[in-house]
Parts: structure tokens; sequence; C-alpha cells
């Protein structure tokens, strides 16, 4: 072999082991989790306004790109849609990720939309931006053929959208197959022209649609992939410990009830100006208690018996006829307790979820005890005796309550990480949470959340004064205040109870989800019990307390579980990743340099022996 030969192997094999690392570098790149963007994109069913004001259905396409990030949404639409559909944007991609259980902070979601004319803004793509979501995030392919209208709302449940006649007839002329709609408007919807009903399913078939209902995004998911989710379908089994707390909790207070009640009942009641049916709704809501006490009902039975609780001790300290000093004193011994119970409660370290909740049940009640001392105080100032009587009686059941409550911080659950950032991050983001529900609700429904608006601000108060799991609560039930009219937007009053009837299960299914994670959610699971026996009697109420069993059954969110890793879990894979392509870009790099500069120096003194050769003929 010449040494020719042999320098122009070596430079093959140096090529050679260049591209190798090359190669290696980009499959590393490629193998990097969250590198690669996931794409998909759907049909949207719109309407638009012509000319002389009336709808007319359109089809819009929605893409989506998921990139790495941290938890931005982006929308961008052309022409240009009003800030409720942006909102609404936001809340699928929200909900897609709780139910996926991604975490969404490590991404980034574009969302374009493209249509041929203005399309009417508002919350109609909720439901369809959902599934789009969802099935990005999983990797599914979307049914093209398949189109969807509703609105997303709180628990997965599609709700009810205008204009779907309009919509249909679209998805017709746009080759579209199948439009999935909420349940209950698949029948009947008035037509604005005639005004006249239409029967949609008729109407459907009549333009080769396929029209199928659905209650929840699960169900939509499943239509447009063929996938469904795996979800609990087991009963809630209601912990053992929380039964017999909260059971101990619901005798304590009834059982005082009854005392009270048993105390008074050889007084003359009408000398002190109180009415015989005062006395006999009183009664009636005891025998309430009691029921829902020997049906297991136990927070159902605590709630009413709380009522019914500070009435009789307002009557008992009325017909005392107390001096101003024996008031003084009683005030005094009320004062007393509610210190004491306040530096017990922020002397505690907390390590669960179920403690946190107890923290903020028992804190709610102390300083809902301390603004009634405060009004007692200033009744008195102004001679307002009866009114002062009343909210001292109120401050102590509401302390009697508080002590009941602080059992619940022996019951035990899985630990997670709670310190003071972890509270503070969780309050700062239910706050945005919260707000944004409610700047959405009040472009649909103006002027209608004035008490939500102010829990919100004092959310905002504890946030100030850092005061961050109050702030967690509070924040939750403004958001699902906002969440209730959401829920009933567009539907019948005469439907509220079906709503409810729908919406118990998905509450039902979180409260499973959570169990299977080895949280009990004490608030999630208390609301749920009274909104299901509220039901028939105050549909509106129970749907309050479902909103409210949904959002605080999720409190885990926030808080993470401390992280007990091997040495293999604690390697940064990613940093370590980029360091190696560095490495090998830098080793790959600096190779050709040399074998650049080696390559010049070849040529240079091979033209100097060259020269010096001619020199010696």
């Amino acid at each position: 072999m010449s040494a020719g030969d042999f320098g122009n192997g070596k430079i093959f094999i140096e090529h050679k082991a260049i591209k190798l690392v090359l190669v290696v570098a980009f499959f590393l790149i490629l193998s990097m989790p969250g590198m690669a963007a996931k794409q998909g994109a759907i049909k949207l069913l719109a309407v638009s306004d012509g000319v002389s004001g009336e709808l007319i259905g359109s089809v819009a396409d929605m893409y989506l790109e998921v990139k790495p990030g941290n938890g931005g949404v982006y929308i961008d639409t052309f022409p240009l849609t009003r800030l409720d559909t942006q909102i609404s944007t936001r809340f699928a991609a929200e909900y897609a990720c709780r139910q996926t259980e991604t975490d969404c902070d490590e991404y980034d979601f574009f969302y374009t939309i493209k249509a041929g004319s203005t399309i009417v803004g508002g919350p109609s793509a909720g439901s369809a931006t959902t599934v789009l979501t969802m099935a990005v995030l999983l990797g599914l392919d979307i049914d093209p053929d398949v189109a969807i209208t509703g609105t997303i709302n709180s628990g997965g449940l599609v709700g009810p959208v205008g204009g779907v006649r309009e919509k249909i007839e679209a998805a017709s002329a746009n080759g579209i197959t199948t439009v999935l709609i909420p349940s209950s408007e698949k029948y009947l919807e008035e037509d604005n022209a005639t005004n006249e009903t239409v029967d949609i399913e008729t109407f459907a078939t009549e333009h080769n649609i396929t029209v199928i209902e659905i209650d929840d995004v699960q169900d939509a998911l499943y239509r447009f992939t063929g996938t469904r989710l795996e979800e609990p379908d087991n009963d809630v089994v209601v912990d053992t410990e929380y039964t017999k707390i909260m059971g101990h909790l619901a005798d304590e207070l009834c059982t005082h009830t009854l005392e009270m009640q048993k105390a008074m009942g050889g007084t003359n009641l009408t000398l002190y100006n109180i009415s015989n049916d005062m006395i006999d709704g009183l009664q009636n809501t005891t025998l309430k208690a009691y029921s829902h006490l020997r049906d297991g009902n136990y927070y159902s039975a605590a709630s009413l018996c709380f009522g019914a609780n500070t009435k009789y001790s307002y009557l008992q300290l009325k017909i005392l006829n107390l001096t101003d000093d024996e008031l003084r004193g009683k005030y005094k011994q009320q004062k007393t307790r509610l210190s004491e119970m306040s530096i017990k409660i922020e002397n505690q370290n907390y390590t669960t979820v179920s403690q946190i909740e107890t923290y903020i049940i028992v804190k709610e009640r102390l300083l809902e005890a301390e603004d009634l001392l405060k009004s007692y105080v200033a009744d008195m100032e102004n001679n307002l005796t009866d009114m002062a009587i009343f909210h001292l009686a109120y401050a102590e059941e509401r302390i009697n309550s508080a002590e009941s409550w602080s059992n619940f911080f022996h019951l035990k659950t899985k630990e997670v990480t709670i310190n003071r950032e972890s509270l503070k991050n969780s309050c700062t983001q239910k706050i945005a949470e919260a707000e944004e529900r409610y700047q959405y609700v009040s472009m649909l429904v103006p002027d209608l959340l004035g008490d939500t608006r102010q829990e919100l601000n004092r959310a905002y108060s504890d946030m100030n004064s850092s005061a961050y799991a109050l702030c967690l609560f509070k924040a939750s039930k403004a958001k699902a205040e906002a969440d209730m009219v959401l829920s009933v937007y567009g539907v019948d009053p005469s439907k509220v109870q079906e709503v409810v009837e729908k919406k118990l299960p998905a509450v039902r299914k979180n409260i499973v989800s959570q169990q299977s994670k080895g949280f009990f959610p004490i608030l999630g699971y208390s609301y749920y019990e009274y909104a299901t026996t509220l039901l028939e009697a105050d549909p509106f109420s129970s749907l309050l307390y479902s909103e409210y069993s949904l959002e605080l059954s999720n409190l885990d969110l926030y808080f993470k579980e401390p992280k007990k890793t091997s040495f293999f879990n604690r390697i940064n894979w990613q940093g370590l990743t980029y360091f190696w392509i560095f490495v090998l870009g830098f080793g790959a790099g600096s190779v050709l340099t040399i074998k650049l500069h080696e390559k010049k120096i070849r040529s240079v003194l091979q033209k100097q022996s060259a020269n010096q050769y001619k020199k010696r003929k």
C-alpha cells in the first residue's frame, strides 16, 4: 500500500467518525423529552352575522402546536375574535391538562383559528378546543369528519349553545358527517325567522348529518379519536377516620341543639316577643338534622344543627336577661377562647392537604367569630342590645364549631410539600384562575357576581397580608361561584336540577380520583354530600355546593409530594444531554478545524517541496 493510499484511508475513517458524531448528536436532540413539538387540528362550527343581521353558519379551522415552555397560552385568529373566545381557550387548555394529568407548566400552547369570515365570538368552541388539546397531549388522531359545538363547563360537562341549526347547515356544506351537540339540544330550537321550533334530529338527517348528544368531553374525545380515557367507575369510599370525626362533630352539635331546645321547653316565649313560627321552624330544622344523622349524612346534619344552635343560643341569652356587666363577662370569656385557639393553630406544622383544609375551616370560623365580637362591641356602644346579644351568641357557636372541626387535624392522609412558598404560589395561581373566570362571566352577564367580587377582593387582601391558605380558599370559592353561572348560562331554570344530576357524577369521579392518589378531600366530600341532600329541595344551592366540591377537591394540584428519588432520578438528564451535545459538537468542530488546518499545511508543504525540486533541477 502506498503512502497516498494510507492517507486516503485515514481521511475516509476520520470523515466517517465525524459523521458518526453528528448523527449521535442529532439523535440525542430528538430523544430529549418534550423537544419535538406536538401538533393537531380540528374543525370549529361557528356562526357569523349576515347582511340583515341573521346568523349564518360557518366552519373555521383551529390548529394547535404544543412546544416546551412555561405554561403560556397564545391564540392567533384571523379575522379577529372577541376576548371571550380567547379566555374560553385558556379554560379549555386548563381542563385538558387536568384531565390528561399533564404538567402544562412545562409547555406553551399556540392556537390558531382561521375562518373565511368574522365569526361571532363566544364560548361555543370551548368543547372543541378541549378535545383538540387533549388529543394533541395524548398523541391521538382526530377524525376530520366529526365536529362539535358546545361550551366547556366545570367537571368537563358540555354546555348549551345557540345557532345549532345554522351550524349543522355549515357542517353539511363542508363535508362533515357527524356533529356532536350538548344533550337536551337534540330536538327543539327556535327558528328566529318563523318563530317556530325545529326538530334538530330530523333537520340534521335532511342534511345528511348524524347528530349525537353528549354530556362531557370524555365522550366527545371518544367520538373524535376512538379512545376513551380510563375513569374511576366505583363509588366514593368514605374514609373511616373522616366518618368517625364528622359523625362525632355532628352528634356533638346536634346534642347541643336538643339540650337548648329542652331548656326552653317550659318558657313562655311570647313574653320575649318570640313567635311560635320561629320555634316551629327550629324544631323542623332539628328533625331534618336528625334524619340526616340517621342516614349518615353527617355534614348535612352538622350544618343544620349549627344554624339552629345560633338561634337557640340567641334566644337563651335573651331569656336570661343578663346585665351589661354579665354580657361583658361573657364577651371576655369568648374573646379568651378565640385568642387561645388562634395561637394554637398558628403554631402547628402542617404536612398534608387535609391539615391545610382543616386549618382553613377552623381559621375561617375564628375570623368570623372575631368579626362578630367586634360587632357586639359596636352594638353595645350604640345601645343596640338585642343585636349585640345576637352577635355574641353567634360568635360563641362559631367558636364551638371551630373547636369541633379542629379534630380533623388528626386525619391521616398522604404528605405533601407545604411551606410558605408553596402556599404563596397556590394562592397567586388560584387568584389568577378566579379573576379570569370572574371577568369572563362579567362579559356574558354583567353585574351578576357582586358577592363573588367581594370574596375575590378578600382573597387579594389575604394574599397581601401573607394569609396564603385563606387566600387559596376564598379564591377557590370565587371561582366556583363563577363556574356555577357558566353551568346554567343559557339553561332554562326548570332544567337546573338536570344540570346538577349530570354534575354530581363528575364530582364523585373527582373525589374517587383523589382517593386513588392517597388523598381524602374533607371539604370536597362534605360539600358533595350536602349538594346531594339539597338536590330536590333546592337545586340552585345544590349546584353551588357541587361547584364548591369540584374546586376544593383538587387542592393537591397546588402542592407537590415530597420526592424520594434515587441518584439516577436526581440527575438532570436534559441538562446532561445538552452537555454531551455540546461536547460532541465541539469535538466534531475541533476535528474539522484541525483537518482543515492540516490540509492547508500539507498543501503549503507540498508547494514548498515542489519549488525546491524545481530549483534543484
